[in-house]
């Protein structure tokens, strides 16, 4: 059933959301360049990748997960 392969497919990104947030709040301070906001993003892309999620869908999720960590600690600042 396609609605069923879907609501599926909703906790697999759900899984993959809250594995990247809990890495991504391993980080303590906003990357200050492109060498370090790419360090941060491939480990939190690796967490995601150790666990046999797709590359793509990875790659998204990481990039979100790590704007939302970096713009909380820029409220904090």
């Amino acid at each position: 059933d396609a609605q069923e392969s879907r609501g599926l497919g909703d906790v697999y990104k759900r899984q993959a959301w809250a594995l990247a947030e809990k890495k991504a709040r391993s980080i303590k301070t906003v990357p200050p360049d492109r060498k370090e906001r790419d360090k941060a993003l491939r480990r939190i892309v690796g967490v995601l990748a150790r666990r046999g999620f797709n590359e793509g869908m990875s790659l998204q999720i990481a990039i979100a997960a790590l704007d939302a960590r970096c713009a909380e600690l820029r409220a904090e600042d």
